[in-house]
C-alpha cells in the first residue's frame, strides 16, 4: 500500500511540475508574440489574438483577442480585417460598431476576401450599419461567390428566387443552390430541397432529393431543414405520412428556433391536427414564438390562454412572467392573456383588481377585445375555472361596444333576455352592415335558435356576411358546400369560399387544402368554428 502510494504521490509531482512547465512556456511564448506583434509581424499578432480568444496559454479575454485582431488588420492580415469586422458588427470584445466593421470588411475585400463581401451583403440585405438596399446586397454576394464563398449562394440564390434586387428566376436560384449545396452549404442545402419539393427551377418535384437535401442540411444545425422534414412526413411526401415523425421534426426545429415550426406547432398542438392535441405544448410552443417577438405568436398565446381549460397547463402558468413583462412594456396582445392569469391565478396569486385593470385595457381596445368573449362567458356562469362573476362580464362587454368593437355589440345583443328583442337588435345591426351580426343571425336560423329553422335565411344571412368581408361567414360557406349541409355538395364552391376565407386571413382556411390542393376531409363535418351543432336541414 505504502509503494501504490509513493508512486502516487510521484505521479502527481511529476504532473504538476509539467504543468507548471507548460504554463510558464505558454507565458513566454504569449510574451515573444507581443514583442514579435509590437515590431511589425502580423502573423504573431494574429497567433495571440487567437489565444486570448480560445483562452489557449494565456486566460480567455474577447477584449484582448479583438486588440490583437485589430493590431493584425492593421498589418495588412486578411484574417485580422474579417475577424474586425465580424468582432464590430456583433459586438464580440467591443462595443457593436456596423459603420467601422463595413469599414474593416471594405479592406479585407481588397484583399480578396469572399467572407468579407458576403458579409457586406448580409449588412445590405438587412440595413445593418448602411441603408437596406437588395440591390447592392445583390452584387456584394456575386462579387463573394465569384471569390469561392459558396456559403454566400444561399443568400444570392433566395433573392434572386424572390426576385428582390434582381429578376425573380426560379431555374438561376436553383443553379445557386446547387452550387452551394454542392459545397454542403446547409441553407442551399434547405432552399433547393425546397425547390424540389415544389417543382420549381428544377426538373419536376423531386421528394427523395429534397429529403435527403433537408436531411444534410438538419445534420449541420439548420432548424428550418429541420421543421420541412417534419412537412414531408406530415404529408406523406416521398416517405410514409407519420404524425409521430412529424411531431418530432417539427420539435426539433421548435427547440431550434425556427419561428415557422414554433407557429405552426402552437396550433397543430391546440387543434389535434397532427394526432395529438395538447394544449400545454401549445401553449409551450406559441411562447417560443411570442419570446421571439413574434405578434403572431403572442396573438396566439393570448389565445391559448384565454381557452385554456380548468386545470389549466403548467406552461400557461410558466407564460405569466413573459405577459407580464410584455404588457408592462405596452404590448397591447399581451393584456387579455395578463389578465386572465390574475383572473384564474394562473402563475400568480389571483388578483381581482389586477385582472380588472388589464382586461379592461383590452376591452377598451376595438382590436383587441374579442378574445374576451369566452372569458365573459365563463365569468358570467363561473364555469371552467373563472370566478363567477357576471358584472365584471358586462362591464367588459358594454367598454368593448362602446369602444366600437362589432362583436361586442353583438354580444350586448344576444345576451338580452329577451328573444324578440334580442333578435331584433341583431337585426338592427346586420341592416346597419354589421356583418358579424349577419353570421350571427344566420347560425340562429340555421341552428334553429330561438327562431324557427329556415335554411334560404341563413344562407341569405350567410351570404351578406360574407359579400361584407367577414372571414368566419365565407369559411363557414365552405363548410357548408364541403359538407352539402343546407346547400347541395359542391367542392368547387367549398374551395372557392375556403380561398376567399384564407385571402381575408382566417387562421384555419389555409388547412382545408391538402398539397396537391385537394380538399382536405372534414373532421366533424357537422360543426365550424364558432357555430354550435348543426342541425342537417337542406335547403330545396
Amino acid at each position: 500500500m505504502v509503494v501504490i502510494m509513493t508512486i502516487l504521490l510521484n505521479a502527481l509531482s511529476a504532473f504538476m511540475l509539467l504543468a507548471q512547465t507548460h504554463a510558464a512556456a505558454a507565458q513566454a511564448h504569449a510574451k515573444d508574440l507581443a514583442a514579435r506583434a509590437v515590431a511589425g509581424n502580423a502573423d504573431a499578432a494574429l497567433e495571440l489574438a487567437h489565444a486570448y480568444d480560445e483562452g489557449d496559454g494565456v486566460p480567455k479575454d474577447l477584449a484582448q483577442a479583438f486588440t490583437w485582431f485589430v493590431k493584425a488588420a492593421a498589418l495588412g492580415s486578411r484574417e485580422g480585417q474579417e475577424q474586425e469586422g465580424y468582432r464590430e458588427l456583433m459586438g464580440i470584445g467591443t462595443a457593436a460598431n456596423p459603420a467601422m466593421a463595413l469599414e474593416a470588411f471594405r479592406k479585407a475585400t481588397g484583399s480578396g476576401s469572399g467572407y468579407a463581401a458576403q458579409e457586406i451583403g448580409w449588412m445590405y440585405e438587412n440595413g445593418r450599419g448602411v441603408p437596406q438596399n437588395d440591390e447592392m446586397a445583390v452584387q456584394w454576394y456575386q462579387r463573394a461567390v465569384q471569390q469561392g464563398q459558396t456559403e454566400a449562394c444561399g443568400s444570392l440564390g433566395w433573392l434572386t428566387e424572390n426576385g428582390r434586387g434582381t429578376p425573380k428566376d426560379d431555374a438561376q436560384a436553383a443553379k445557386l443552390y446547387y452550387m452551394g449545396a454542392d459545397a454542403k452549404d446547409p441553407v442551399s442545402q434547405d432552399n433547393l430541397g425546397w425547390l424540389c419539393v415544389e417543382g420549381r427551377g428544377v426538373t419536376g418535384k423531386n421528394y427523395a432529393l429534397a429529403m435527403t437535401l433537408f436531411r444534410e442540411s438538419a445534420a449541420q444545425g439548420n432548424a428550418r431543414a429541420e421543421g420541412n422534414i417534419g412537412y414531408l412526413y406530415e404529408h406523406g411526401l416521398g416517405v410514409a405520412a407519420d404524425p409521430a415523425q412529424a411531431r418530432h421534426w417539427l420539435g426539433l426545429s421548435s427547440d431550434h428556433g425556427d419561428l415557422k415550426s414554433q407557429l405552426y406547432l402552437g396550433r397543430t398542438y391546440l387543434s389535434g391536427a397532427l394526432g395529438e392535441r395538447d394544449p400545454g405544448r401549445a401553449i409551450h410552443y406559441s411562447l417560443l414564438a411570442a419570446k421571439q417577438d413574434s405578434q403572431q405568436g403572442l396573438a396566439d398565446l393570448a389565445f391559448e390562454i384565454s381557452f385554456a381549460n380548468d386545470p389549466v397547463p403548467d406552461n400557461a402558468k410558466a407564460a405569466f412572467p413573459f405577459l407580464k413583462a410584455s404588457a408592462e412594456k405596452h404590448e397591447a396582445l399581451a393584456f387579455a392573456p395578463l389578465g386572465i392569469c390574475y383572473l384564474r391565478g394562473i402563475g400568480t396569486p389571483a388578483d381581482e383588481a389586477q385582472a380588472r385593470t388589464w382586461l379592461m385595457k383590452a376591452a377598451q381596445d376595438p382590436k383587441l377585445s374579442g378574445i374576451l368573449f369566452r372569458p365573459c362567458q365563463m365569468l358570467t356562469t363561473g364555469r371552467n375555472g373563472y370566478p363567477k362573476d357576471p358584472d365584471l362580464a358586462q362591464d367588459l362587454i358594454r367598454a368593448a361596444s362602446t369602444a366600437g368593437n362589432a362583436n361586442a355589440q353583438i354580444q350586448l345583443a344576444k345576451m338580452n333576455p329577451d328573444p324578440t328583442k334580442s333578435l331584433t337588435e341583431l337585426r338592427a345591426l346586420s341592416d346597419g352592415g354589421n356583418a358579424a351580426a349577419s353570421y350571427e343571425l344566420g347560425l340562429r336560423y340555421q341552428n334553429g335558435d330561438r327562431v324557427p329553422l329556415n335554411a334560404k335565411e341563413a344562407l341569405v344571412l350567410f351570404h351578406s356576411s360574407a359579400s361584407n368581408g367577414y372571414p368566419e361567414a365565407m369559411y363557414h360557406l365552405g363548410v357548408l358546400y364541403q359538407a352539402g349541409i343546407l346547400v347541395k355538395r359542391d367542392e368547387t364552391q367549398a374551395a372557392a369560399w375556403y380561398e376567399k376565407a384564407k385571402a381575408a386571413g382566417h387562421p384555419l382556411a389555409d388547412a382545408r387544402f391538402q398539397p396537391d390542393g385537394s380538399l382536405a376531409p372534414l373532421v366533424n363535418p357537422t360543426a365550424s368554428t364558432q357555430s354550435f351543432q348543426i342541425q342537417t336541414t337542406t335547403a330545396k
